[in-house]
């Protein structure tokens, strides 16, 4: 959900290209090749919230992360959310 949030696009497209159809893959894709803040809903960036949007989307990727243990718990989760 973090991720529609960020990129305001739906979970999976089949209308878009193969790489992109995954919107879960596409995020982590652009978070590893450092290009993010190209995916990112319009307006949502600006220099006040740079930190923050990098923290969600830290935090996003391990949420993303296939094995369980290695996923953060809903309440370590929300405990960064609040800080």
């Amino acid at each position: 959900m973090l991720v529609e949030l960020l990129i305001g696009e739906k979970p999976f497209s089949f209308n878009k290209a193969k790489e992109k159809q995954s919107l879960a893959v596409h995020f982590l894709c652009s978070l590893k090749e450092d290009r993010l803040f190209n995916i990112l809903q319009v307006g949502l960036l600006d220099e006040e919230n740079y930190q923050e949007i990098m923290k969600v989307a830290i935090l996003v990727a391990r949420c993303l992360r296939l094995t369980r243990e290695e996923r953060p718990s809903m309440k370590e989760v929300t405990m960064e959310l609040k800080e």
